[in-house]
């Protein structure tokens, strides 16, 4: 297929993503900075330090589990001094530009597994429409690292699928995913044990190379955040190891509580697993995908992703845990996507796709992130 080809074939879809982000930012939430630590983005203050304090180091109290994040907020620290422009700005601009890289990056993956069009436009409503992906990092940027840790995931991801794997763009997912987020141990992980099955995952220079960014920013993470000042240990027994991996089950919460707190994910991935329930033909076979490297490597992330915040407990991750889980939306998507099958198109299903489409609309407008206030009465 030609690249003209190409580009007119894949128009709709294309114009459709830009429809949706149209509608999103004119119907979304713009807070201020003040504003963002009330509605879910008070680690931005931390981040907000970090940036305002480049190129030094920040000399205000930090939490490590902050502080070992350092590297992207001191960056937009250093291109606010440099280029005069608030840093707040600089952090929503990019915060859209991850949005937009993130839709690319899964519309090149969406190609390259060859799903039907159908799928791939309801797989960007279903990224686009969901309030936890792209409302909330609109209206409190400060919280991008989430937005980079994607991106770099679905980079990583493609680099999996990819027959030629191209050295750079697997060098900059791994800047990203191992630059942002504590949970890229996630991805080392998976690697190892798709390597148990696959002794090729990815050829050795991209072995040693991936590995090699992964140690370089443990070392700036742990180098950073040791020489800021940190709070007096108040949480120290809370991001305990016993506490990380089993909060869920110490922590002295009430049963409704617990279930309130298993509830939450569902605002996020509700829709998704009702689409794919409803509208596909969903088959979750473990022999299928342990016989793909591509699949096994994901769904052995998407596993640790999810179950790390779930496991913390209440006390640790309280509502967080819908933000932290949703880290895996779209590879559990692209999992669910290699695992079903169109249903004929005069199955009754097919006649519901329409008001499946206006419940997402309707789903996508959080009461704290939108400006529509159809679900005012229960804003947070």
């Amino acid at each position: 297929m030609t690249i003209k080809k190409y580009k007119i074939k894949y128009l709709r879809e294309k114009a459709f993503f830009f429809f949706l982000l149209f509608f999103i930012l004119m119907t979304n939430s713009h807070f201020d900075f003040s504003e963002t630590l009330k509605f879910g983005g008070a680690d931005g203050i931390s981040y907000m330090s970090i940036s305002q304090s480049a190129p030094n180091i920040a000399e205000e109290k930090i939490q490590p589990i902050h502080s070992e994040r350092f590297f992207f907020p001191y960056v937009f620290g250093l291109l606010a001094k440099f280029t005069n422009i608030k840093v707040f700005f600089i952090y929503k601009f990019f915060a859209l530009i991850s949005i937009i890289l993130i839709n690319l990056v899964s519309f090149k993956i969406f190609t390259k597994l060859k799903l039907d069009r159908s799928l791939i436009l309801f797989n960007f409503l279903l990224i686009n429409l969901n309030p936890y992906i792209t409302r909330f990092y609109i209206a409190v940027p400060t919280i991008i690292n989430d937005l980079i840790f994607i991106l770099g995931t679905l980079i990583i991801i493609y680099c999996i699928i990819e027959d030629k794997q191209k050295l750079n763009s697997f060098m900059l997912g791994c800047v990203f995913v191992f630059a942002s987020r504590q949970s890229s141990i996630a991805f080392i992980i998976s690697f190892f044990i798709t390597k148990i099955k696959y002794k090729k995952i990815f050829n050795k220079k991209s072995n040693f190379i991936g590995l090699s960014i992964a140690f370089i920013f443990f070392v700036l993470n742990y180098y950073y955040s040791s020489h800021t000042i940190s709070y007096d240990n108040e949480r120290l027994d809370q991001y305990s190891l016993q506490n990380r991996l089993f909060g869920f089950f110490i922590q002295n919460s009430e049963f409704f509580e617990k279930t309130k707190f298993l509830i939450w994910p569902f605002l996020s991935f509700g829709p998704l697993f009702l689409y794919f329930v409803c509208f596909r033909k969903l088959t979750i076979s473990v022999q299928k995908i342990i016989q793909s490297k591509f699949l096994l490597s994901i769904f052995i992330f998407s596993t640790l992703i999810v179950a790390q915040p779930i496991l913390s407990g209440t006390e640790i991750t309280g509502k967080n845990v819908i933000r932290l889980t949703t880290l895996a939306y779209i590879p559990i998507m692209l999992l669910f996507s290699k695992l079903s099958e169109p249903r004929k198109a005069k199955s009754p299903s097919h006649k519901w796709k329409y008001f499946f489409i206006i419940f997402l609309i309707t789903w996508s407008l959080h009461p704290t992130f939108s400006l529509i206030d159809i679900f005012d009465v229960i804003k947070f």
